[in-house]
């Protein structure tokens, strides 16, 4: 996860949805263990309107804080 988030921060890739629309934050995450049921998870996430993926935020961090502050 922390390389991921890094890769996203740091625009790695060029044309990335993080580099095309500037995002810089990580706010949300979740953990599975199995490839398939995270996938499926994204999907699902994916599909919310944004109120509800905004809701899902504010469940578990309502400051918006970045999560990847937290570990660094």
């Amino acid at each position: 996860m922390i390389r991921r988030s890094w890769e996203h921060k740091s625009k790695v890739y060029d044309n990335s949805f993080t580099e095309k629309y500037n995002i810089n934050k990580m706010v949300y995450y979740e953990i599975w263990g199995d490839v398939k049921q995270a996938i499926f998870r994204e999907k699902q996430i994916k599909n919310l309107l944004r109120k509800k993926k905004i809701d899902l935020i504010n469940k578990v961090n309502p400051s918006w804080v970045d999560v990847m502050d937290m570990i660094e």
